[in-house]
């Protein structure tokens, strides 16, 4: 089987997730075959491939029952995900009450997938693709969502930090979209749930939040009392030991002057020294 047809013997099943009282839906890629399956995954050693979107991932069940419990924090506000996969963030998000919801990811065909399962929960969340660190794509959403703008950003990201690469482009991106926004920077807020994943660990993510400058006050997940605990561990692609590692990152505002992209890039080689994989 050549790499570039293991994507058309993937087959879909419908995923039902319960979040509180709220029923979540989204497609989930069932098992492939032997074959299928190493064809996948010698795609993705080249780097050229990403399964974020075809399945839930911790992360993004763990921010959902966040936000279960902090539902205030939505109301008048224009959300943001990135690295939205399913868009399961996103449709909680809506079905708890927030403004314009705009889900994006930096894959075409995970897009179209996250399109199907906004149509199966029957929300008017936006689906588009965002490249993090290319300013034409961040223009381009800017153009079609000027809502963005707005005194009140949320962004949102689930377990998007599963490459040592990503945590600048990811930071860059949020810089941008925090600059972009009208008033105060202190109005704006980044819920970043992080699941460490190929080396990429706490410590990572907290030393490139301080280089930026961003202020951010973090939680373990399951020092959170509010959140059903019991009620997560249903889900059998979600382990325990994910959970009991998850965090939630406050970011609220930048201090002073943002670092350039570029910068974290030639500053800490470290963030390129692990595995690339998830």
């Amino acid at each position: 089987m050549s790499e570039a047809n293991w994507r058309q013997c993937a087959e879909y099943e419908v995923k039902e997730v319960s979040v509180g009282m709220h029923n979540v839906f989204v497609y989930q890629m069932c098992e492939l075959s032997l074959d299928a399956m190493f064809a996948m995954l010698s795609e993705m050693d080249t780097e050229q491939t990403e399964i974020s979107g075809t399945r839930i991932w911790t992360g993004s069940l763990a921010l959902s029952h966040y936000l279960l419990t902090h539902a205030d924090i939505l109301r008048g506000t224009c959300t943001l995900e990135l690295g939205a996969g399913t868009g399961m963030c996103s449709i909680v998000a809506k079905k708890l009450g927030a403004g314009m919801c705009i889900a994006t990811d930096g894959d075409d065909q995970v897009v179209q997938i996250l399109k199907e399962n906004v149509r199966l929960n029957e929300e008017s969340v936006h689906a588009h693709i965002l490249s993090w660190g290319d300013a034409k794509s961040h223009n381009q959403l800017l153009a079609q969502f000027p809502g963005l703008k707005s005194n009140s950003t949320l962004i949102l990201a689930a377990d998007v930090l599963y490459k040592a690469m990503l945590i600048p482009l990811l930071l860059d991106s949020v810089t941008k979209i925090f600059d972009d926004a009208s008033g105060a920077k202190q109005s704006h807020l980044f819920l970043l749930c992080h699941v460490p994943r190929a080396q990429v660990s706490h410590d990572m993510v907290e030393n490139a939040l301080k280089a930026s400058r961003f202020e951010y006050s973090v939680q373990s997940i399951r020092d959170i009392h509010d959140i059903n605990l019991e009620e997560m561990l249903k889900l059998e692609e979600c382990p325990k030991e994910e959970y009991l590692q998850t965090k939630i990152y406050r970011i609220t505002a930048i201090s002073g002057d943002s670092v350039d992209s570029g910068v974290l890039f030639s500053g800490t080689k470290e963030y390129f020294s692990s595995p690339c994989t998830r």
